[in-house]
């Protein structure tokens, strides 16, 4: 009770706290995008807001496919990333997220295209929905390395009370689908969800057995993630967590089999980690289009979640830029630890080289904490079974506030 009870309740209303002072940005008076750093190598991610229609537990910027709006709207994102260019970043990686950015394939094409022109980018990856489309495999086979498939669940109940049924086939057509995507792309990553208010140990398991059977070279299976601005408990019936722990560690016991635990929720059958969540691998990231987020020189910045507003000020040079947070170096080391403690690469040594020799120091009573509560391994930093639940929970609830963040701006 107290390791997979009070533990996990007691991290939560820590961040829970945290995050409400943290994720209280404020009007930003920036004219443009920060000046770059010429000896960085950023990520640069862009949202493709655009869906067929709305998955329930989704909280990112969205908005109804319109063939006029998304030629609009991508016009403007070339421009920004042109101007990008133009004031020096550099970027290796590219993330490309929605909303579902292969309903405009052609138009995710092109601003790749552009991208491998102006910068020296080393790997590209993309969003998309199992219903997948010959024609998109076919034209962005060798654009993206990486594509990364929305699944959530192969069981029909729950397909139906998101609305996924109708939208993106059976089962066996999602199977279908995906497996023409694993023979056609360098990596294909399969994103799961675990927790549904009435999914049973049976139907997580069948889930894990389908995803063994399509072997996929990467797999995220993130918890449902409740926010008051969602309508989660309208389309499954209710929310608890009380199954979050067993259904956690029924999924490590299933796949690490065959797959190794790169993180928390992630799993990977290649030799290098991969993490659907950009941050872990980059400090810093610049983020385009209406919706996105950027994290540069310890600031926090968000785009204008005005579909028009970003289309106009983006063709006429104007800062897309809308609020901002600026953190001290605590918040930034309690960040880092946390990103760190999820991709279970915490190590004091390699802290203090990255972040300064008192850097340790200064976050103490988190890793005191974290070995109260018995999160590590005997003689070592790599996180036990609960230490990798609690560092799941404490993503979880971040990203929960960040959502319940992206909600209140799109109102």
């Amino acid at each position: 009770m107290f390791r997979n009870k009070i533990v996990p309740r007691f991290i939560e209303e820590i961040v829970r706290n945290k995050c409400k002072t943290s994720f209280d940005l404020t009007p930003s008076s920036m004219k443009d995008y920060p000046e770059p750093d010429i000896n960085k190598k950023y990520l640069l991610y862009f949202h493709v807001p655009f869906c067929e229609s709305f998955c329930s537990f989704c909280s990112f910027f969205k908005t109804k496919y319109n063939p006029q709006t998304v030629k609009e709207y991508f016009t403007s994102l070339r421009i920004d990333i042109k101007k990008a260019h133009d004031k020096g970043y550099q970027f290796q990686g590219v993330y490309i997220g929605g909303g579902t950015p292969t309903l405009a394939t052609d138009e995710v094409a092109l601003t790749i295209d552009l991208l491998k022109d102006l910068f020296n980018i080393k790997e590209v990856s993309c969003e998309a929905n199992p219903n997948i489309s010959d024609v998109t495999i076919k034209t962005l086979k060798n654009r993206v390395d990486r594509l990364s498939i929305g699944v959530q669940s192969f069981e029909e109940s729950l397909l139906i009370k998101s609305n996924r049924l109708e939208k993106y086939g059976k089962p066996e057509e999602m199977f279908d689908n995906i497996s023409k995507a694993i023979d056609n792309f360098r990596i294909v990553s399969v994103d799961m969800i675990f927790n549904f208010y009435d999914q049973t140990k049976e139907i997580l398991i069948n889930d894990l057995r389908t995803l063994i059977d399509l072997s996929p070279d990467q797999i995220a299976y993130y918890p449902l993630m409740y926010s008051k601005y969602s309508s989660i408990k309208n389309g499954y019936g209710g929310y608890s967590k009380k199954n979050e722990f067993s259904f956690f560690e029924i999924i490590m016991n299933e796949l690490n089999h065959d797959y190794k635990q790169a993180g928390s929720w992630s799993f990977t059958k290649k030799g290098e980690k991969f993490f659907d969540e950009y941050v872990i691998n980059h400090d810093e990231y610049l983020g385009l289009g209406a919706g996105a987020f950027s994290y540069l020189n310890h600031t926090l910045y968000a785009n204008t979640f005005n579909m028009k507003e970003y289309i106009a000020n983006a063709k006429n040079g104007i800062s897309t830029i809308k609020l901002q947070k600026s953190y001290g170096e605590k918040d930034q080391l309690n960040y880092r630890l946390m990103l760190k403690l999820f991709a279970d690469e915490f190590n004091p040594k390699d802290f203090k080289r990255d972040y300064g020799e008192n850097s340790i120091k200064k976050i103490a009573k988190e890793i005191a904490f974290f070995k109260l509560v018995n999160a590590f391994k005997s003689n070592s930093y790599s996180l036990n079974k609960y230490g990798k639940y609690y560092a799941m929970v404490m993503m979880e609830e971040f990203y929960i506030e960040m959502n319940e963040l992206r909600a209140k701006l799109q109102k």
